[in-house]
């Protein structure tokens, strides 16, 4: 009977230890990596300013893009609206990785304008207006994101905007692209 007790409490005495050992390792994880509130804290005003900017311009995007796909019967319009909700989801999670954004459901007041001026559109209409609206918001962006990276202090944040930036741009010219390819298959 001494000896079950003996290996019970042995027993015990190993899952304590392996606890209190894995509860340390937790915290020094813990302190190695700050969490996603501690990141969002070490922001300045105008920093967390710009975050919201781009976290509402990407999932405007993202919507727009969305109703492109619903409305248009352009296959160049809808690769491209593809294009656009691939790379705005992903700048979305980057942001909310790198910096700690919880991310948002609300596009900007500006983009929910535009969904409504979009919204009653249709055929080669619908395909005209949306490409010229993803230039004109992949412009601003793009000019917005250079305007900002000088501006920053935030290591997080600035790597993220110099990953995201070239998207922008890409996106931009694809957005070109296609008003030329609508363009020329209008006028045919």
């Amino acid at each position: 009977m001494k000896a079950l007790y003996t290996s019970i409490f042995g027993l015990i005495f190993v899952v304590g230890l392996s606890l209190t050992a894995c509860q340390r390792s937790d915290d020094v994880e813990a302190a190695r990596e700050p969490d996603r509130a501690d990141r969002a804290m070490n922001l300045t005003a105008d920093e967390k300013e710009f975050v919201e900017y781009a976290a509402e311009m990407h999932t405007g995007e993202i919507k727009l893009a969305e109703l492109a796909k619903q409305k248009s019967s352009n296959e160049d319009v809808k690769n491209y609206a593809d294009a656009v909700i691939d790379v705005h989801k992903d700048a979305l999670k980057d942001l909310s990785n790198s910096i700690g954004h919880q991310q948002t459901t609300n596009a900007s007041l500006d983009t929910e304008n535009h969904a409504k001026y979009l919204s009653p559109l249709s055929g080669a209409k619908f395909d005209q207006e949306f490409i010229a609206l993803m230039i004109a918001d992949h412009k601003d962006a793009a000019n917005t994101f250079s305007d900002q990276l000088g501006k920053v202090q935030n290591k997080e944040l600035t790597s993220y905007m110099k990953e995201v930036q070239p998207s922008l741009e890409k996106s931009l010219s694809e957005a070109q692209q296609v008003q030329r390819d609508v363009t020329t298959a209008k006028s045919r």
